[in-house]
């Protein structure tokens, strides 16, 4: 989805010279850029303009639409490796069996160089969490024992059985999709997360502590519904707890 934005931006706005569809319609209509005349009024609006502004509007297009990809890329500098994950992911494979010889190793590989590398972060050396030449052996019998049994199943419903009955064969590859099962794709979760808390503290509520936050934000979005609660039970276990 993010490449595709990109790709479209950049085909659209920096390769082609495309005004967007609201801004060239306000261009045929206005017709601004008429040597013959210095300002015209749009909506009430009277817009002063010469004609050397065409030039400086597709100027301005162009480095828009620069600076967008670019705040883009740097916004998700992982899309890429986020990306190849979906190899891991059975549900993406295709359906043909003589295409699968081939399939995955150049995601393979992008995952590898992050995951089978050792890293210094903050001083401290860590150990690659892969062992890059032996995922690279487990990788074709995966592929084979996924697509003959398990080729509908997500890599959330596949990951157990793996570690169930495939671990001493995949271990590499396992942890990948161990990886890849726990890193969140969507900010939705945190996004709810922070409007549930900006529910519960309020103004009124300035001097509630960490802790106690917590417990009502755990309750609010795990909890059960309140009918489904035993009041009875709450009431003793606080009782208990504040006696």
């Amino acid at each position: 989805m993010i490449d595709a934005t990109i790709t479209n931006i950049q085909k659209d706005y920096i390769m082609d010279t495309n005004l967007g569809y609201h801004l060239q319609m306000f261009i045929d209509h206005t017709n601004p850029f008429n040597e013959n005349q210095s300002e015209v009024t749009y909506y009430t609006h009277i817009l002063a303009y010469n004609s050397c502004d065409y030039d400086d509007l597709l100027q301005d297009v162009y480095e828009y639409a620069n600076i967008v990809t670019t705040k883009i890329k740097d916004r998700f500098p992982d899309r890429l490796l986020l990306a190849a994950m979906k190899i891991l992911n059975p549900v993406e494979w295709s359906c043909k069996k003589e295409e699968l010889l081939e399939f995955g190793y150049t995601e393979l590989q992008t995952l590898l160089n992050h995951f089978g590398i050792s890293k210094t972060i903050n001083g401290q050396k860590f150990l690659p969490l892969i062992d890059t030449d032996s995922c690279i052996i487990e990788w074709s019998g995966f592929k084979n024992v996924v697509f003959s049994n398990f080729l509908t199943f997500s890599s959330k419903k596949l990951l157990p059985l793996l570690i169930r009955d495939y671990s001493d064969l995949f271990p590499n590859i396992i942890k990948l999709v161990h990886i890849s099962n726990s890193i969140p794709f969507s900010s939705v979760d945190c996004e709810r997360g922070f409007s549930k808390q900006n529910i519960i503290k309020t103004r009124l509520r300035t001097s509630l502590n960490t802790f106690t936050l917590d417990a009502f934000m755990r309750i609010s979005l795990e909890g059960k519904e309140s009918k489904e609660m035993n009041w009875d039970k709450i009431f003793y276990e606080w009782n208990n707890i504040k006696n």
